[in-house]
């Protein structure tokens, strides 16, 4: 072979060695060297062209003691996109939703693609398979270059569900995995949420209630939906509309913290007015219905009105009663007729403190003579009777009085009195 042939044929196996792995130029190398030899051989015999062929072996020498020297391999680096954990959101039971993930080489050297894995259920590559339906990428993803994964969250029933995806790859040093987390929430379909309804509606009217005598109401709670309403809470402000004892569902109501699927419960209303009136609130129960928060509400009315059969005492004589004039030292008694005029019981019948020179005759109530008891039927009457005793001149002036129930609420009937002190004797003052 001639020297000059030799020669570049030995440049052609020091370009394959450059372009070639590392393994594979330290194979070569030996190639060279014969090569380089026979050459040099052949110039020798032949005296010819020696110093040019001498100084592309020198050349090619120093290419072998290049490749003598390790190779630095600068690793792959993968990212995914996203942030974790990747948020699926709400997606109803039994259907999908897909998500495409961007992976991107950040490093210099070449990633080769081991594949890619789900960690936890509810999450799989659309179709099932790496990378995705509508995912591309390939067996390698070259530096600053990207592909795609499709994933795909299917929940089969309601509720937080995660998982991760796991991206594995060498990066030209070992086999890395990168990974994100993933969630989503199950919910239901609004179609098939739960629904409570209050029986009663629109407005539930409790009539005519009788001042502080309050009337209790049971309403039946219906959930029609498909899912269990759950958190079930309710509650009222100040007011004449009450659950019965002050506290949901009401004493004798059965509703819980959760209703089933066309289950029914009660509540237990009472409706207590304080005064006359009107009186207007609803029932509202606050609930989750499987989809997001929701309530049922059902409006309430009411009047308040004043007992009929309420008693009504009066006392007798003219206001005010006068006792006449009476000698200082001495007193006259009078006898005082109280009357139930109302059409109910007058109960806790008590008199009210005289002031000096009055006092109830014998010293406490009704006074000696006197009849009244602490009850008053209808149409009914009883006496009492009160002493004016002066013990000095001078127009002294009071008020006589009772305390009673009369059915409803407390109240007070009183009858203004008066008399004079006097010197002397006086007619007609009845002892």
């Amino acid at each position: 072979m001639k020297p000059l042939v030799l020669v570049a044929v030995s440049f052609l196996f020091f370009s394959f060695s450059v372009s070639a792995s590392p393994s594979a130029s330290q194979a070569n190398k030996w190639q060279l060297y014969k090569l380089l030899d026979d050459a040099r051989e052949e110039l020798n015999e032949n005296e010819h062209n020696l110093s040019q062929v001498n100084k592309a072996y020198k050349h090619i020498k120093k290419a072998i003691r290049a490749l003598r020297k390790p190779t630095k391999i600068t690793p792959a680096l993968i990212v995914i996109s996203e942030t974790d954990p990747y948020d699926y959101q709400d997606v109803i039971a039994g259907e999908f939703s897909l998500h495409t993930f961007v992976i991107t080489n950040v490093g210099e050297g070449d990633a080769t693609i081991i594949g890619g894995e789900m960690i936890g259920g509810s999450f799989s590559f659309a179709g099932g398979v790496y990378p995705g339906d509508g995912g591309d990428c390939q067996s390698i993803v070259a530096s600053s270059t990207s592909c795609n994964v499709v994933i795909e969250f299917s929940p089969t029933d309601i509720g937080l569900k995660t998982s991760s995806l796991a991206f594995n790859y060498n990066d030209g040093l070992s086999d890395v995995t990168v990974t994100r987390l993933l969630q989503g929430t199950g919910v239901i379909s609004p179609a098939d949420a739960a629904l409570l309804v209050v029986e009663g509606g629109p407005i539930f009217d409790f009539g005519e209630v009788i001042i502080n005598q309050g009337f209790v109401q049971s309403f039946k709670v219906t959930n029609t939906g498909g899912a269990v309403a759950a958190g079930l809470t309710s509650s009222f402000g100040v007011g004449a509309f009450q659950y019965l004892q002050g506290v949901y569902p009401g004493l004798g109501g059965d509703c819980g913290l959760f209703l089933e699927p066309q289950q029914t419960c009660d509540l237990m209303v009472e409706f207590n007015p304080t005064s006359f009136g009107i009186f207007e609130d609803n029932i509202r129960i606050t609930y989750f219905d499987g989809v997001s928060d929701s309530f049922a509400e059902l409006n309430m009315t009411g009047t308040g009105i004043q007992n009929n059969l309420v008693a009504n005492l009066t006392i007798s004589e003219a206001e005010p009663f006068e006792f006449g004039n009476v000698n200082v030292s001495e007193r006259v008694n009078h006898t005082f007729v109280i009357t139930n005029t109302g059409l109910g019981d007058a109960t806790d019948l008590a008199g009210l403190a005289l002031d000096k020179p009055y006092s109830y005759r014998g010293g406490t109530f009704p006074g000696r003579d006197g009849d009244c008891s602490a009850n008053l039927a209808p149409t009914q009457s009883c006496s009492v009777v009160v002493k004016f005793a002066p013990k000095e001149i001078g127009l002294f002036q009071a008020s006589f009085g009772l305390t009673y129930n009369d059915s409803v609420a407390n109240q007070t009937v009183i009858r203004g009195i008066q008399g004079s002190g006097v010197a002397g004797f006086i007619a007609n003052l009845f002892q």
